[in-house]
């Protein structure tokens, strides 16, 4: 594996090439143990290149033992790939951390060794919000306009799925929404007390470092309490979010409604 890894953004590939001895070998087992952070994508190893078959004994979140057959006799080889993937905790204490994984062969007819895969770089998309058009929207009830949320990867790594998360006072309602730059982009509505959650998932190519896209709100003041807006935009996978060395961003708007534009009751007394 050469090409650097991004945490939380698919799968990558990665290859052991067996040479065969002098003599072909029927069977062999190889255990894998990937570094920290990394998950074995379960059932994912082939025969890509060479003869032989593979097979999977067992795999758990770092490890895995599969078991080969029909290796060839040198010059020939055997080629297992088998892909794996960087979870939030690959990131660790920097974006940008070196790996290797460890492989043991093991047979009956070229014994035992051990090797370690060539060092392969994994790095960390870290999101921010570079502009959000009409942050503080002044206008009256009955109101519509956009607000345009910009979402800026500063990491080295890639991200390929999004999501940001509006937390807002029911003075606001969305009543619809787009993204910009290929992203295609869905929605789930809940509300809790007074606030309702939109949760937009974002996906479309690798936003790379410095690349952006552009969320549109389209919104409504529906009264002139709870105009107040908290958004969330963060990258993950296994159901976790990756929170660490500040990958994900954060910020919060609103509304104010002009009192002078609101309706008023005046009571004359006769």
């Amino acid at each position: 594996q050469t090409i650097p890894i991004s945490v939380c953004n698919g799968n990558a590939t990665f290859k052991i090439k067996i040479i065969g001895s002098s003599s072909p070998c029927a069977e062999g087992t190889i255990d894998i143990l990937l570094p920290s952070g990394y998950v074995y994508v379960g059932g994912s190893a082939t025969v890509s290149a060479g003869t032989g078959t593979v097979s999977q004994v067992s795999a758990t979140v770092t490890t895995a033992q599969l078991k080969v057959t029909g290796i060839p006799a040198s010059p020939d080889s055997t080629v297992i790939s088998y892909e794996a993937y960087a979870d939030c905790s690959a990131i660790g204490t920097a974006t940008t951390t070196n790996s290797q994984a460890k492989y043991t062969l093991t047979s009956a007819c070229m014994g035992s060794y051990v090797v370690t895969s060539n060092t392969f770089n994994t790095q960390s998309a870290a999101l921010s919000f570079t502009n959000i058009t009409n942050s503080n929207y002044n206008g009256a009830v009955g109101d519509t306009y956009n607000r345009e949320i910009t979402i800026t990867n500063n990491g080295l790594g890639a991200v390929s799925q999004i999501t940001l998360k509006d937390i807002s006072g029911n003075g606001f309602t969305i009543t619809g929404f787009s993204v910009d730059n290929g992203w295609s982009v869905s929605n789930t509505k809940t509300v809790s007390g007074t606030d309702t959650i939109n949760t937009f998932l974002l996906s479309g190519p690798s936003l790379s470092q410095g690349q952006s896209i552009r969320l549109t709100e389209n919104i409504k003041i529906v009264n002139k309490c709870y105009l107040q807006t908290r958004l969330n935009a963060y990258f993950g996978c296994n159901g976790s979010i990756c929170t660490t060395n500040n990958v994900s961003a954060a910020a919060t708007v609103g509304a104010t409604v002009n009192s002078s534009l609101a309706a008023q009751l005046k009571v004359i007394t006769t």
